[in-house]
């Protein structure tokens, strides 16, 4: 197992974050803004990358989902 700074495990947790805040459609990027830029950014990263995994999931679900059909 590989031992990591501890700015290492702040940015991994930030990324983490960023995805569950994402999910929960929370931003707390005015929290991250002053931690160290590379957390920072794996914070905007995570929240990024989060919101395009919820719009593909979204796309996805309509493209699974055949249009009902009415008949006449």
């Amino acid at each position: 197992m590989q031992a990591y700074t501890p700015r290492e495990a702040a940015g991994w947790q930030a990324e983490e974050d960023g995805l569950w805040d994402a999910l929960l459609e929370r931003d707390h990027t005015n929290q991250y803004q002053q931690s160290p830029t590379g957390v920072f950014a794996r914070y905007t990263m995570g929240l990024q990358d989060g919101h395009a995994m919820m719009r593909t999931a979204a796309v996805d679900q309509q493209i699974a989902i055949p249009a009902q059909r009415t008949h006449v």
